[in-house]
């Protein structure tokens, strides 16, 4: 998962957006 926290980064505030939506 290192990879993809690196690589997604600055993508971590969207997908945390994504995800709290989907909840």
């Amino acid at each position: 998962m290192q990879q993809w926290r690196s690589r997604s980064n600055h993508d971590t505030k969207s997908k945390s957006t994504l995800i709290l939506e989907l909840v």
